[in-house]
């Protein structure tokens, strides 16, 4: 018998589990029956049951107010103690504290906070990157325990905007559109707007600003109370190099050199269709870029004939 907190226990008997409920005549009552404990934390057990065709569904029990969340995910990853991912038929979606707070509806979900707070758990603004046919919604939910919420403070998702790309950093979220790229920090105050093409990279110099520098477009920012500063001009130019097929041209530009040399010794490598393939993927998922090649920006335009 483990003790989960509420009255609430897991009874295990040849690796199979009932979690139960005992009232103050220690009359026991079975919340779920017949599981399998996958994992724990201080707010949630992750366990899993076989549906009607044998194959293994996750769900969720929260001890601290007794919700239960019903086994119908084909898995169930824990972000922090408070916060869980659900995958059911393909999509994701988002549990805070036994509520669903996300609609498991999302081919991709990206979650940051302030870096005001140190741990996920301890924020009480959480921003969402929304991903769903190759959109982005940027979302911001308020996220206090029951007890602490104040009035005034919203609580439900808000919805903020749609791009077709969204990147946390330390201390922004860039957005881009066909048109534009829109800079905001965590108060959702927007600090600049630059082009859809800019370079947007965090960068690390022995400088007072190191934590928080960011050179946009060859220009050095540091934020500080909800404004980007400039600091310098950055003296090197933008390395770019360009790939040419029977109808497209892609520029690639950065400014870390190291960088361009390891992508372009990637694509050389490759057979001449393999090589237009893979840049013709990058441009039109530009997050498949990012997470291999940072700084990179991969631009694609028509040829002209």
């Amino acid at each position: 018998m483990e003790y989960l907190g509420k009255d609430f226990y897991i009874l295990t008997s040849n690796d199979v589990s009932d979690i139960v409920k005992f009232d103050y005549n220690l009359i026991m009552e079975t919340i779920i029956k017949s599981c399998s404990i996958v994992d724990k934390t201080n707010y949630a057990v992750i366990y899993s049951k076989k549906d009607s065709s044998e194959a293994e569904k996750f769900g969720l029990f929260f001890p601290n107010n007794g919700n239960v969340i019903p086994a119908t995910s084909a898995s169930i990853k824990v972000l922090s103690q408070c916060f869980y991912e659900a995958l059911e038929n393909g999509k994701k979606g988002v549990f805070y504290l036994g509520n669903l707070i996300i609609p498991k509806e999302y081919e991709n979900i990206q979650i940051s906070f302030s870096p005001k707070h140190k741990e996920l758990d301890d924020a009480n603004r959480v921003y969402f990157s929304l991903e769903k046919e190759k959109s982005c919604l940027l979302a911001r939910r308020w996220c206090f325990p029951s007890s602490e919420i104040k009035e005034g403070i919203k609580t439900k998702l808000e919805t903020l905007g749609e791009y077709n790309d969204i990147s946390f950093l330390k201390d922004i979220i860039v957005c881009r559109t066909l048109d534009s790229t829109y800079i905001y920090d965590y108060d959702y105050i927007l600090l600049c707007k630059v082009s859809s093409n800019a370079v947007i990279a965090p960068v690390e110099l022995k400088t007072d600003y190191s934590t928080s520098l960011y050179n946009i477009d060859g220009i050095y920012y540091y934020y500080r109370d909800n404004k980007l500063i400039k600091l310098y001009q950055n003296v090197i130019n933008s390395y770019i190099t360009t790939y040419e097929t029977d109808t497209d041209v892609f520029e690639v530009s950065t400014f870390d050199k190291k960088a361009l040399e390891d992508f372009s010794n990637y694509i050389d490598s490759m057979e001449d269709n393999l090589g237009e393939e893979t840049l013709m993927n990058y441009s039109s998922d530009n997050r498949s870029l990012k997470e291999k090649y940072p700084s990179l920006v991969l631009k694609k335009t028509k040829r002209n004939n």
